[in-house]
């Protein structure tokens, strides 16, 4: 079985500047995976209304360690959709603490 290496970066001063004038927009495990499977047109409506506010640089969805563990608990496709949605909404920021999380 051949080795993949996958180089990883975190730049937080350019994550900090593609969010620093966003609202932060918060959701629990059950909303992002809801949006993700396409749960119901509520769920949908949302998705569509945070995926415009990112577009538009107004806000922004970030995760947090908690919401990580809990993706980690999925598999199969609803994993595929929900950890895209993150990415595409979260803008790639994490709170990791809860204390981060309130402030």
């Amino acid at each position: 079985m051949a080795k993949q290496t996958i180089q990883f970066e975190f730049d937080s001063e350019q994550v900090w500047n593609r969010i620093r004038s966003r609202h932060s927009v918060f959701l629990d495990t059950n909303c992002w995976i809801q949006m993700a499977d396409e749960a119901d047109a509520t769920a949908c409506r949302v998705r569509d209304r945070l995926k415009e506010a990112v577009i538009a640089r107004k806000a922004f969805c970030p995760v947090s360690w908690g919401i990580l563990e809990e993706l980690f608990l999925q598999s199969g496709q609803s994993l595929a959709l929900t950890s895209s949605l993150m990415e595409e909404l979260s803008l790639n920021a994490c709170f990791v603490m809860r204390t981060e999380v309130f402030q």
